[in-house]
C-alpha cells in the first residue's frame, strides 16, 4: 500500500500513549468517485484500528477527526468507507447511497458510508450523478500489505494520554 499512488504519508496516523505504545492507527488512501460527468478526487477509510486494551476511551474517534481535519487541509472534500452502521455516523458519515453514490464491492447497503470534509462537497449540482466509488489500489492489494498498528506509518504520532486519558 505504502508503495502505492494511493498512499498519503500525512493521513497514515498512529496514537501512542506516553510511554511510546500505539494504540491506534487510521489510514486514509486516495479514491475516485466516477460519474458520467468525470472523476472526483475523494479518499477511502481502511483501515481503522485501536488495540483491544485502549477501545472505548475515544482514540478511534480522536484518530477519525484528526486526519478528516488534515485531508481538508490537503483540499480533500470526501471520506468514504465501509464500516459499522452506529459507529461513523457520529463522524458526519452517511449512507452513501442516500447522495447516488455506489460502491464496487459487496457490502451492505447501510455499511457504505460518506462525509463531508468541506462544505458542498455532496452538493446535488456538483455533478456527481450515478457516480460509483472506485479505490486507486493496486491490483489485488486493499489493504492488506499495510500492517496495522506499525510505527513506521505516522507521520503525526498522538499523544493519547493527553488526548484520552486526561
Amino acid at each position: 500500500m505504502r508503495l502505492s499512488d494511493a498512499f498519503i504519508p500525512d493521513l497514515s496516523l498512529v496514537a501512542e500513549t506516553g510511554t511510546g505504545q500505539i494504540a491506534g492507527h487510521i489510514l486514509l488512501t486516495k479514491a475516485l468517485v466516477v460519474s458520467r460527468s468525470g472523476s472526483h478526487a475523494a479518499l477511502a477509510v481502511a483501515p481503522l484500528s485501536v488495540l483491544p486494551g485502549f477501545q472505548r476511551k475515544g482514540i478511534g474517534g480522536m484518530l477519525i477527526r484528526e486526519a478528516h481535519r488534515r485531508a481538508a487541509d490537503l483540499g480533500y472534500g470526501l471520506s468514504l468507507l465501509v464500516g459499522h452502521k452506529d459507529y461513523y455516523p457520529r463522524f458526519g458519515y452517511k449512507r452513501a447511497s442516500s447522495f447516488g453514490i455506489e460502491f464496487l464491492l459487496e457490502a451492505p447497503d447501510e455499511c457504505c458510508m460518506v462525509a463531508e470534509l468541506q462544505e458542498d462537497s455532496l452538493n446535488p449540482n456538483r455533478s456527481l450523478d450515478s457516480p460509483s466509488v472506485f479505490p486507486v489500489f493496486e491490483e489485488g492489494c486493499f489493504c492488506a500489505s499495510c500492517s496495522l498498528l506499525s510505527a513506521s506509518c505516522s507521520s503525526l504520532r498522538l499523544d493519547v494520554a493527553r488526548y484520552a486519558f486526561g
